[in-house]
């Protein structure tokens, strides 16, 4: 068997693999790319079911402010209701930390298309801008407010009962003492298409004179503009301008109203203006894209049990004394209202089909999972330290590697004579004369060469030893005169 050897000039990665210390290698390659791949690992991703209570992180928007429209998304929903998370704590409705609506008074459905890039790293999307900071106003017509509190809304039917109107008592402050029910409803019905619905938060108390009093304030949004242009940064996915908004005029929207139990007031948008059909405009809803009852039940629960449990409290302690106390807490309400419902339609799937038009609405239906940025800083934190243990390791390995002394260079003739000069093949040669005689006695023998020790074993005698080794090597069964060759070799007794 040849002997073994250790070769020389090879390179620090070669030599750790031959020694069976890849492991080190191989987890630097790992952690290089975990360092590469962390900054794209945060966000939803369609791996699961979406926990819950996580949220697409909506962001308010003007038409020049920025805002982050998640390439993964291709339809953003944008919310303005900035006071969803400042009345939060007072309402007790407790956001997941996820749930942002930042201010700004304008609220768009954009069907962002990102495959069309136009110049340097933009794109163009078809967007629908609204205007969703509402128009908020007390209901003075007793007709108009009965009129739309008796229409069916999404299946659930619910009644005024009026003896004077609201304009009579709504400056009297002693009137909000003891309000027996507030309401929050979206009035509206799914024949109706292509509408946004007015939201309307209503009141009966009694009156000083003791009559029920009927107090109503509905908030109308209003769509100011379509087929507008968004201006997004390809690189980092901003949208740095919304642009070219084509104006709505008078005739593009029309008001319907009817008088009667089954009456709705709903804005709706010109039929052929634009194809609307399965978005939302002001988190309401445009041929309602989900279920509607479940929808409604979720607002209801969200909003009209907490809300409106503060809100008769903030009544009967006298909070609001006056007609605009009353208007700017409905518009604080309402905007709760648009954030509850633009969650319930993101996050609802779809039954039906997707409309055709110019961009790729996002599929609701599909599972997505939030994965945290944390995850992954700890996964890349192990692998460095993975990486960093296993470089120690071959280096120790190759620091012995080095102190096992070779007095002559391996391989060399002068090794392979140091070595047989510590057994018993010197003698084996000075008894024969003639080589002939030489190769038929060596050819009774076999030469194996000790690994742990680097002893070269003749036959089944005793193994010696590397001359000027550390190894320590126990002399048990060696013969004399070998024991004082070794001593002489390493300067000293055995």
């Amino acid at each position: 068997m040849a002997p073994s050897r250790v070769t020389h000039g090879s390179s620090y990665g070669v030599q750790i693999i031959r020694n069976k210390h890849a492991t080190p290698l191989l987890t630097t390659l790992i952690t290089t790319l975990a360092v590469l791949v962390v900054p794209f690992t945060a966000g939803y991703m369609r791996l699961g079911p979406v926990p819950d209570g996580v949220f697409i992180n909506l962001s308010g928007v003007t038409q020049v402010d920025e805002l982050t429209v998640p390439t993964y998304l291709p339809y953003a929903q944008i919310n303005a209701a900035a006071a969803y998370v400042g009345a939060s704590a007072v309402y007790g409705l407790n956001p997941p930390q996820l749930t942002w609506f930042n201010g700004g008074i304008s609220w768009t459905a954009a069907a962002v298309n990102h495959p069309n890039w136009e110049y340097e790293g933009l794109v163009s999307a078809n967007t629908v801008v609204v205007q969703s900071y509402p128009s908020c106003v007390i209901i003075e017509d007793t007709t108009f407010a009965n009129s739309i509190l008796k229409g069916n809304a999404y299946g659930t039917s619910f009644s005024i009962n009026t003896t004077d109107t609201a304009s009579d008592v709504v400056s009297h402050e002693d009137a909000y003492a003891d309000p027996s029910y507030f309401g929050v409803y979206a009035v509206g019905t799914s024949s109706s298409p292509n509408s946004v619905a007015p939201v309307i938060f209503w009141d009966i108390y009694q009156s000083e004179e003791g009559a029920q009093i009927a107090l109503a304030v509905g908030c109308n949004p209003s769509v100011i503009g379509y087929r507008a242009n968004v201006i997004v940064n390809s690189t980092n996915d901003m949208i740095m301008a919304i642009e070219n908004v084509t104006p709505v005029t008078s005739t593009d929207l029309k008001s319907v109203q009817s008088v009667g139990d089954s009456a709705t007031s709903t804005w709706q948008v010109s039929s052929g203006l634009v194809d609307m059909t399965g978005t939302a405009l002001n988190g309401l809803f445009l041929n309602n894209p989900v279920n509607e009852s479940a929808v409604m039940d979720s607002i209801r629960s969200t909003i009209t049990y907490a809300i409106d449990t503060q809100f008769r409290n903030n009544l009967a302690a006298g909070s609001f004394g006056a007609e605009g106390a009353l208007v700017e807490s409905a518009e604080v309400l309402y905007g709760q209202f648009l954030g509850v419902a633009a969650r319930a339609l993101y996050f609802q799937a779809y039954s039906g089909s997707y409309p055709s038009t110019t961009g790729s609405y996002h599929p609701t239906d599909e599972q997505r999972i939030y994965v945290s940025a944390s995850v992954t800083h700890v996964l890349f934190v192990f692998l460095i330290l993975m990486a960093l243990m296993g470089g120690t390791v071959a280096k120790y390995n190759q620091h012995d590697r080095k102190q096992y002394k070779l007095f002559a260079a391996p391989g060399s003739i002068a090794q392979a004579v140091a070595i047989s000069a510590t057994s018993d093949l010197p003698t084996i040669v000075r008894s024969t004369d003639r080589p002939e005689d030489l190769k038929s006695v060596l050819q009774e023998y076999t030469f194996t060469l000790n690994k742990e020790t680097g002893g070269l074993i003749l036959g089944d005698r005793d193994p010696a030893t590397i001359p000027n080794s550390p190894t320590h090597i126990p002399m048990t069964g060696v013969s004399g005169w070998m024991k004082d060759r070794l001593a002489h070799a390493r300067g000293g007794a055995v």
